[in-house]
């Protein structure tokens, strides 16, 4: 009997011990739909330039386009990603002066020169371009650029 307990034992520790199944399916990467970060990820070609307006407000700069059928222009949009500081060093290097003695030998003489740091600024911004084409969303490029203040 405690052979066969023990037998029992060994073999629960070694096989997997399979859960029920639950009434809910596993979610999969599909199910988990994400928030868009930026608003013109939302837009759909089509739509109306009052729509585009009303939902990412007035461009900060309107690019109009030679187009031999139509209106087409280049909206501009300027989102902030980030803002960063960097300590550069711009110290003036040591200046080594020849030094002529009574005796007239030379002894170089070293001069410290200045340790000084300096912030640096950078803004970090994504620039969307939209192409507008009769006064409809036809399509966006979005590029990141780094720039210092």
């Amino acid at each position: 009997m405690t052979i066969r307990l023990l037998l029992v034992f060994a073999v629960s520790l070694v096989l997997p011990v399979r859960a029920p199944a639950a009434d809910v399916p596993p979610a999969t990467v599909a199910d988990k739909k994400t928030e868009p970060t930026n608003p013109w990820e939302t837009l759909k070609p089509g739509q109306t330039a009052d729509s585009v307006r009303a939902l990412l407000g007035d461009p900060v700069e309107v690019r109009p386009m030679a187009s031999p059928k139509g209106k087409a222009e280049v909206w501009v949009y300027i989102s902030e990603v980030s803002r960063r500081v960097d300590r550069i060093d711009v110290s003036t290097p040591d200046v080594v002066i020849n030094v002529t003695e009574s005796d007239g030998s030379v002894r170089q003489r070293i001069t410290p020169g200045l340790v000084r740091f300096q912030d640096v600024h950078y803004l970090t911004e994504d620039v969307c371009e939209l192409l507008l084409f009769d006064d409809r969303y036809v399509v966006h490029k979005v590029t990141r650029r780094e720039r210092k203040l």
